[in-house]
């Protein structure tokens, strides 16, 4: 206990994380030349720690975290994978960070993948840029035909018939609606 009191006073390596308690964690230069030196010493070791705490930090809805630990994975298609997932909570909150996330992948990754391509058509759609929405909504129907699965398929025509709404086009509107009521047995 005192010699936790001496590096606290001193700023030895660890900071307290409150007043009243004893709890502490390490410095951030401290951890950071760990983090350092187990990436160049054991870096496969590094991986196994970093998968799991990605998918905690996930499962806790801590979507930027999981996402800067994907990065420091290097894997692009997992990137893309937690990307596609946290799609709809981070449009609900966090537009502006998921849009920058979208940008940052590769265009040989964003222009293949339909999840990916219909979140792009819905933000494009939101900021008022109608004809570049529902051309990313069309690339990606294309795909999900192809490949499913279809409640995916279903949410992008969804998409896609709410900004067929927005600009006035109701035919079209009602094609998507309609396909995606037959998909499910509703109509």
């Amino acid at each position: 206990s005192r010699l936790i009191e001496t590096l606290v006073q001193k700023n030895l390596f660890i900071q307290p994380i409150a007043t009243k308690t004893q709890w502490v964690r390490y410095h951030h230069l401290f951890r950071d030349y760990l983090q350092q030196r187990l990436r160049a010493e054991c870096p496969e070791e590094e991986q196994q720690i970093l998968r799991p705490l990605a998918a905690a930090h996930e499962q806790d809805g801590e979507w930027e975290k999981a996402y800067r630990v994907q990065q420091r994975l290097g894997d692009n298609e997992a990137l893309a994978d937690l990307i596609e997932r946290a799609g709809i909570p981070m449009y609900q909150h966090a537009i502006v960070t998921l849009e920058s996330w979208l940008k940052a992948l590769p265009a040989s990754i964003a222009n293949r993948r339909p999840g990916l391509l219909s979140l792009r058509g819905r933000m494009e759609a939101t900021k008022g840029n109608t004809s570049d929405g529902i051309r990313l909504f069309d690339r990606a129907v294309e795909l999900y035909r192809k490949e499913g699965p279809y409640p995916q398929l279903a949410l992008t025509l969804v998409r896609r018939a709410m900004t067929y709404r927005t600009i006035s086009r109701y035919d079209e509107a009602m094609r998507d609606a309609k396909e995606v009521l037959s998909g499910t047995g509703l109509d």
